[in-house]
C-alpha cells in the first residue's frame, strides 16, 4: 500500500479495474430481483459542467449502490438528452450562427458533432465521481434506437385516436420561434401598464381596460356578465374600435368577472386563453395580427412591421392623439413566459399534432397515488400540476434537430399515411411512403414539424426495453 493516498493514481486505476471486470454490468439470466432505475437523461448541450450535475445524479448513484448490498440486480443504465431546443440554442450559440441561415442538413451535422463531444464530457465527469452506471445500455435519444420507439409511440397512439391534428391557437415562443407546452412555462411578475380605452356604440363611450393595447387591431368582440345592468341594453349591438374601421359585436357571456377593470372586455385573437375561450365559445372572427417573429403584420393600419413593444407604444401615442386614451395606471401581474427564452408566450393559430390528455386527469392522479413519493409533498405538487392542465399535449416543435413524425400527407387528397411499424425509424423528409395513397396519388409532402423532446423522454422506459426489437 502506498504510504500516501494519491487519487491521480488510484481512482484512475479503479476506474480501469470497475470496466475491465464489468462489476456493474447488468446481469440479466443472474439472481435476485431486479431494481430498475429510469434516469432522467441530461441535455448534452453544455461544454462544461457545474456541481448540480453531480449533485442531481448522486442521488441515483446512492440508491443504486444501496440496492446492490441488499442484493439486487440493479439496472442503470444511462442517456443523453441529445435533441431538441436547448441542443440547437447551444450550437447556435457556439458558433455564432442562425440555423436560418444555413441548410437545414449542415446545421444537423452542427448538433451531431457538438453532442457528441458534450456526451464525452458527462461520460469523463459520472466516471471521474465512480458513478456505477452500466455504460453498455448508454442511450442517445436522437438515436436510431430512440427515434424507433418514439415514432412507434406516436403511431401506437395515433392507431388508439390519442392524437389530435387541428389548426387551433397554440402557445408560441417568438423568441425562439417554436410552439411550446403548458410544461415549458413559468409565471413571472412583470410591472405593466392598464390602460382605459375608449371604444364607442350609438355615441356611448364604453370603455375597456388592458395591459395589451397593441392588440386593438385584433378585437373580434366585447363580452359582458349578462347581469352587469351597465351593459345588458348594449347586447347584440355593434361597437366602434378605436382606429380602425371595423365595428366588433357585443356580447353576454357569464364568465366575465363584472369587477375586473370596467366589467367590459375586450375579446381578441388573442392575447390569453380567456380570449380563445371565447373566441370559440361564440365562433367569432380571426384577426391574426403578430407573426411567429414577435412583429405585427405588415397590413395592419398605425402599427404595420413593428415589434411588439415598439406597436405597444406607438398606439398609445395614437390613441392619446385621438382621445381614445382616457387613463393609464401601473400595475405588476404575473405574466406566463417562455421557460427558455423568458419571453412572453404569444399565441398563434398553427397545424399542431397533440395528445389528449385533458380526459385522462382522474387516471394520471390515480396512477401517481400508486407510486411512493419522496419527500411526499412531490405528489401533492404533481396532482396540482395535473388539474391545473388547461391544454392537451402539443408535441409538435418547429425545429430542425429532433426526431422526425412519421406521417406523409397525400398532395391529392390530404390523408394521412404512416409508415409500418417494422420500417421504423423513418426521415419522411428524405424517404416515400411504400405504397400509393387510398385515392390512387403517389404524390406526398412529408411533415416537417419534429417531436417535442420530451415525447421521446416520455418513452424511455421502452428505449430502455429495446421496444419494437423484440416482444419480452
Amino acid at each position: 500500500m502506498e504510504p500516501r493516498y494519491d487519487p491521480h493514481i488510484a481512482e484512475p486505476r479503479w476506474q480501469t479495474a470497475w470496466k475491465e471486470s464489468g462489476i456493474y454490468a447488468f446481469n440479466e439470466k443472474g439472481a435476485g430481483e431486479i431494481f430498475s432505475i429510469d434516469t432522467p437523461p441530461p441535455y448534452a448541450s453544455a461544454d462544461h459542467l457545474h456541481v448540480g450535475h453531480a449533485m442531481h445524479y448522486s442521488q441515483f448513484e446512492f440508491v443504486a449502490r444501496y440496492k446492490r448490498m441488499r442484493g439486487y440486480r440493479v439496472f442503470f443504465p444511462m442517456g443523453f438528452d441529445d435533441n431538441g431546443l436547448p441542443t440547437e440554442r447551444y450550437v447556435e450559440k457556439k458558433h455564432k450562427i442562425n440555423k436560418s441561415k444555413i441548410s437545414r442538413a449542415d446545421f444537423i451535422k452542427l448538433c451531431i458533432e457538438a453532442t457528441q463531444e458534450t456526451g464525452k464530457t458527462y461520460l469523463d465527469l459520472f466516471t471521474s465521481l465512480g458513478f456505477s452506471v452500466d455504460w453498455s445500455l448508454l442511450y442517445q435519444t436522437i438515436d436510431e434506437r430512440s427515434r424507433r420507439a418514439s415514432q412507434a409511440s406516436f403511431i401506437d397512439l395515433y392507431n388508439k385516436d390519442r392524437l389530435v391534428h387541428t389548426e387551433l391557437p397554440t402557445m408560441w415562443d417568438v423568441t425562439l420561434q417554436t410552439t411550446i407546452a403548458q410544461a415549458d412555462l413559468e409565471s413571472v411578475d412583470l410591472k405593466s401598464i392598464f390602460n382605459d380605452i375608449a371604444f364607442t356604440c350609438e355615441g356611448r363611450q364604453l370603455t375597456i381596460a388592458t395591459t395589451r393595447p397593441e392588440l386593438v387591431p385584433a378585437c373580434v368582440a366585447l363580452c359582458h356578465h349578462p347581469e352587469d345592468e351597465r351593459y345588458t341594453a348594449l347586447t347584440g349591438k355593434q361597437a366602434k374600435v378605436p382606429l380602425m374601421d371595423f365595428t366588433v359585436p357585443i356580447i353576454a357571456d357569464p364568465a366575465v368577472d363584472k369587477e375586473k377593470g370596467t366589467g367590459l372586455m375586450m375579446v381578441c385573437t388573442f392575447g390569453d386563453k380567456e380570449d380563445i375561450e371565447k373566441w370559440h365559445k361564440h365562433k367569432l372572427p380571426l384577426r391574426i395580427i403578430i407573426t411567429e417573429d414577435g412583429k405585427i403584420r405588415n397590413e395592419i393600419p398605425h402599427i404595420g412591421g413593428l415589434s411588439i413593444a415598439e406597436a405597444r407604444k406607438q398606439i398609445l401615442t395614437e390613441l392619446k392623439a385621438a382621445g381614445s386614451l382616457l387613463s393609464q395606471k401601473d400595475i405588476i401581474h404575473a405574466v406566463q413566459v417562455s421557460e427558455r427564452s423568458g419571453a412572453p408566450i404569444e399565441y398563434l393559430v398553427k397545424p399542431q399534432w397533440s395528445i389528449k390528455v385533458l380526459d385522462k386527469k382522474e387516471e394520471l392522479i390515480a396512477a401517481g397515488r400508486k407510486c411512493s413519493w419522496y419527500p411526499d409533498h412531490m405528489r401533492i405538487r404533481y396532482e396540482h400540476w395535473i388539474k391545473n392542465l388547461n391544454w392537451d399535449w402539443g408535441i409538435s416543435r418547429q425545429r430542425y434537430y429532433g426526431v422526425p413524425f412519421p406521417v406523409w400527407y397525400c398532395s391529392a387528397c390530404g390523408a394521412i399515411t404512416l409508415p409500418d411499424i417494422k420500417d421504423l425509424p423513418v426521415d419522411v423528409r428524405e424517404q416515400q411512403p411504400k405504397a400509393a395513397c387510398s385515392c390512387g396519388s403517389t404524390q406526398f409532402r412529408p411533415e416537417m414539424d419534429v417531436m417535442d423532446t420530451w415525447m421521446t423522454s416520455s418513452v424511455s422506459h421502452r428505449i430502455n426495453a429495446k421496444w419494437t426489437l423484440h416482444d419480452e
